[in-house]
């Protein structure tokens, strides 16, 4: 919401000046808008390449500036807060300007009242001063800043040491994991037995190891060797007889024709 100061000018016929009899209130910002619209020669103006600029010239004598818009032939700017600062009579100048051009389209003259103060009225002098309630609200604004920066920090050095305390929870587990498991596997070495079985000579040897909780078994089985005897002897019908030890198989008999001796062929 703002007030509107509207103005229609040919630039043909000079600088438009005049004086405003709106109210300017000392404090106000944005509180104003000039809209001008420029003609030349009854016409709408060329602003094609131009900028514009507003200059608020204060009663002490300070100029402050605040840059307008143009859009086709009309110039807008909104007063900014520098152009009320001052109580007196104020004038500002509206100024085209292209290269070396400055052109001013409007000198207009305004009153700025008082505005509200820093000083509250207080017939009993209890009130202090605004300026003092502003300073009491920035410190506590201060105060509370360091505050939540002190319990940021404080914050995240609790979950640093909550990390670090869980990382070594879970290293404490691990070795405590690690060395029941090696009791156990000591456990199973408490009691050690071994069995030898001995195997047919053609067998293969075998090894194997059993555990319990508690115990370790150790089996072997050994071949029984190959070096064997055979026993003959002859039956009632004069048959000769031979053993042979058990696992043997495959014996036979054969003539030795160079010594005609009887012999036995055994194959384990």
């Amino acid at each position: 919401m703002k007030a509107l100061l509207e103005f229609n000018h040919d630039i043909a016929n000079g600088t438009l000046v005049v004086q405003s009899k709106q109210a300017f209130v000392c404090g106000d910002a944005g509180a104003h808008e000039i809209r001008f619209t420029v003609l030349e020669d009854g016409a709408n103006a060329n602003l094609a390449g131009y900028t514009c600029e507003a200059y608020c010239v204060l009663s002490n004598r300070s100029t402050a500036t605040e840059s307008a818009t143009i859009a086709g032939n009309v110039v807008t700017v909104t007063f900014p807060a520098s152009f009320y600062a001052v109580t007196g009579a104020t004038g500002l100048l509206l100024r085209l300007l292209r290269g070396g051009i400055k052109y001013d389209i409007l000198c207009m003259g305004y009153s700025i009242r008082a505005g509200i103060t820093a000083t509250v009225y207080d017939p009993s002098g209890v009130l202090p001063d605004l300026s003092d309630f502003q300073a009491a609200i920035d410190a506590a604004t201060t105060a509370a800043t360091a505050a939540n920066t002190a319990t940021s920090s404080a914050n995240t050095a609790a979950s640093a040491a909550t990390t670090v305390t869980a990382a070594a929870n879970t290293a404490a587990s691990a070795a405590n994991t690690a060395a029941a498991s090696a009791q156990a596997e000591a456990k199973k070495f408490s009691a050690i037995a071994v069995e030898v079985k001995t195997l047919p000579p053609s067998a293969e040897a075998t090894g194997s190891a059993a555990q319990t909780a508690s115990k370790t078994t150790f089996s072997f089985g050994i071949p029984a060797s190959n070096l064997a005897y055979a026993t003959f002897a002859v039956d009632s019908r004069n048959h000769l007889i031979m053993t042979s030890p058990e696992g043997f198989s495959n014996i036979g008999f054969a003539i030795n024709r160079k010594t005609g001796h009887l012999e036995v062929q055994i194959n384990a």
